[in-house]
């Protein structure tokens, strides 16, 4: 059964099964709204109606119809230029309508409802047969349309999960599952990529190699939860003392790459001297409540156009700047020897 809304006054809140199509009928005459509502009360949609080309207008601003029907000749606004609005509108310019009329319906007139955009004519006196006809025609469609959206919709929920599935795959393959930092296999891809923006721009680049001081006992003398919680913190200073361009690698079990594009060695140093103060002069907190002090060891090695290295000569200047500190003493910085 239909709903029907009072004639002469604006339609109430209606709770209405969201599967029915709603359909609005504007016409001047109360007479015609009553015939209408009365053909379509057995039809499986929601009527609604309005007097006016401007209730109507208004009605169609304040909720979603999927039919209107629409009486041509009405006072001060007509069916014609009630249309016209509608298709003005990129809000409502969607809706499909009806034009319902007494008038000539010459090919000329016709034509004109069409250009309009109107989807068919129904002539007055209105014969029930051809309404519902009409309306299960496009009931039809409508259902049609509903289904279509919903496996549209489906289909793009799909692609998102898959987006976001792929997304997570891709951030699982290039990141260190305890720390988040980039992993070994990611970051000496992203170090060959600012190796080969060196060689196009002339530009500079310096790296940094950190290894976690006397690790190995960390893990003997507090376990393995103390090892990985020193491992998080460390990861965190790292990632906060460094620029948001520079790039912090995972590159072992206790050891880090930190790549610095644009960098040369005179900026690099200070970088290098902020983090390894950073680390040293603030106790890390372990799971138990005991603080510990702890140091790193740093390489840092620097590469231009000039110097013509690779990717992994880079590397293993930095490797030998980093045992070089090791050497010596650990807790320090050394510089690759060029």
């Amino acid at each position: 059964m239909i709903q029907s809304a009072a004639i002469t006054s604006p339609p109430k809140a209606i709770a209405s099964t969201p599967e029915l199509p709603r359909i609005l009928a504007v016409d001047d005459q109360p007479a015609n709204l009553i015939t209408l509502g009365a053909i379509l009360e057995t039809m499986p949609v929601e009527f609604q109606t309005a007097p006016s080309g401007p209730t109507a207008l208004a009605r169609i601003l304040e909720r979603d119809y999927d039919l209107v029907l629409l009486d041509v000749q009405m006072p001060d606004m007509n069916g014609f230029e009630t249309a016209k609005l509608i298709r003005s509108s990129h809000r409502t310019r969607h809706i499909p309508f009806i034009f319902i009329t007494a008038l000539n319906t010459d090919a000329h007139f016709i034509r004109k409802g069409y250009e309009l955009g109107a989807i068919d004519y129904i002539t007055k006196p209105i014969d029930p047969a051809v309404l519902r006809s009409k309306i299960n025609v496009f009931l039809q469609l409508h259902t049609s349309n509903s289904a279509l959206r919903e496996e549209v919709a489906g289909l793009k929920n799909q692609e998102e999960r898959l987006r976001k599935a792929n997304k997570d795959l891709r951030h699982q393959a290039q990141t260190d599952p305890l720390t988040g930092l980039l992993n070994r296999r990611h970051g000496h891809t992203l170090l060959c990529r600012e190796m080969s923006r060196v060689e196009r721009g002339n530009q500079d680049l310096s790296i940094i190699m950190a290894d976690i001081d006397h690790f190995k006992n960390i893990n003997d003398t507090h376990g393995h939860p103390a090892g990985d919680a020193v491992l998080l913190e460390i990861a965190r200073r790292l990632t906060q003392s460094f620029r948001p361009h520079d790039l912090v690698v995972r590159w072992g079990g206790e050891e880090f790459l930190i790549i610095c594009p644009h960098t040369s060695f005179a900026q690099s140093l200070p970088l290098a001297q902020r983090i390894h103060h950073a680390i040293r002069d603030v106790p890390i907190d372990l799971p138990s409540g005991l603080a510990i002090r702890v140091t790193i060891s740093m390489g840092l090695a620097h590469t231009s156009t000039l110097r013509g290295l690779s990717a992994e000569g880079l590397l293993a200047q930095a490797d030998d700047a980093l045992y070089a500190a090791k050497r010596d003493g650990r807790d320090r910085i050394r510089v690759a020897q060029v």
